[in-house]
């Protein structure tokens, strides 16, 4: 093993026995308000902290699939169980506006084919998949409602 090697095993043993005795997330906290406290005074940086977040048993998967460009976890992979709620629940009404939208065309798609612009084929195929597209809507807006 070599010099390096056994300095950071030393420097590991430290933190480990300083964490057993104050806890590890105080100590933690303590060192997020130190390295923020030197930033201030030594370099006038305000903001620079490392932030310390909640702990593992309270948070769950992002599920980003690149966390790095993630703005919800920002590159953690992990989120509060109630954000991680808004971000699905937002990603589901992105969906269900891709739906409404969808639902637009096919009704504009029916109003031509009233106006005699579209055939009746493209009318009834029209209209089925507004009635399909409706009523997976009607569900997703009855899931979200509870």
């Amino acid at each position: 093993m070599g010099i390096i090697a056994e300095r950071k095993e030393e420097e590991a043993l430290a933190v480990y026995n300083l964490g057993k005795s104050i806890g590890f997330g105080n100590m933690m906290s303590l060192a997020q308000e130190a390295w923020e406290g030197m930033l201030e005074s030594e370099y006038g940086y305000d903001g620079g902290a490392f932030v310390v977040g909640p702990c593992k048993v309270s948070v769950v998967r992002c599920g980003c699939s690149s966390p790095k460009d993630c703005v919800w976890c920002c590159g953690c992979g992990w989120l509060t169980a109630h954000v991680k709620k808004i971000k699905d629940q937002r990603k589901t009404v992105k969906a269900l506006e891709r739906k409404i939208e969808r639902l637009q065309e096919y009704y504009d798609a029916s109003q031509a084919v009233e106006a005699g612009v579209l055939d009746f084929d493209l009318q009834h195929s029209a209209v089925e998949r507004l009635r399909k597209a409706t009523k997976a809507l009607e569900r997703k807006i009855a899931e979200l409602e509870k």
